[in-house]
């Protein structure tokens, strides 16, 4: 009966500490990861995504030039 016992806790503890998704402190971090690297490259970010308008829309970078 002992190791019934021991059997049915250790497998009611395993199923206890299984985990299933993340939580929401575990998103909240990822999150704050994210922006940090976002703040730390943000001059690398803007310069790649100017480079793309610019390609994407020549008139709109040739106006913004001729305004400077």
């Amino acid at each position: 009966m002992g190791e019934y016992l021991a059997l049915i806790l250790r497998k009611g503890f395993k199923k206890a500490t299984e985990k299933k998704g993340i939580s929401t402190v575990e998103i909240a971090i990822i999150i704050a990861v994210l922006v940090g690297i976002a703040l730390i490259f943000r001059g690398a970010i803007m310069t790649f995504v100017n480079d793309i308008i610019a390609h994407m829309f020549p008139a709109t970078s040739q106006f913004n030039n001729s305004q400077s």
